[in-house]
């Protein structure tokens, strides 16, 4: 089973986002957030060596548990191999969508190189 745990995620803008890793399956109720969808890749024996994560998906949204209730299960993710969703609750929506660009934008300058 994997366990919660926490991880950064680093903007173009070089903010290091803290963000709680969770299970796939994890039910949320009424948080305002963005969220990674990941892949994770448990590290090998080490407490003190963080998982693996690469990105699939980002996103913001005002209610978690609207945003997943709309699937009936996370199977649209799970296709590209995602295991974990990445969660950092923000209630301002302005802030929300920038934090949302900011890591988007990151990701389009990685893929890039």
């Amino acid at each position: 089973m994997i366990r919660p745990q926490n991880v950064s995620f680093v903007g173009e803008s070089g903010e290091c986002y803290p963000f709680l890793a969770m299970p796939m399956d994890t039910q949320f109720g009424d948080i305002a957030a963005v969220y990674v969808i990941t892949h994770r890749q448990q590290a090998r024996r080490s407490a003190f060596r963080p998982d693996d994560h690469e990105t699939i998906y980002v996103s913001h949204t005002a209610d978690l548990s609207m945003t997943f209730s709309v699937y009936s299960s996370k199977d649209p993710y799970t296709a590209f191999g995602a295991n974990c969703i990445c969660i950092l609750p923000i209630v301002n929506p302005a802030l929300r969508a920038f934090v949302e660009q900011d890591l988007l934008a990151a990701l389009r300058e990685q893929h890039s190189n």
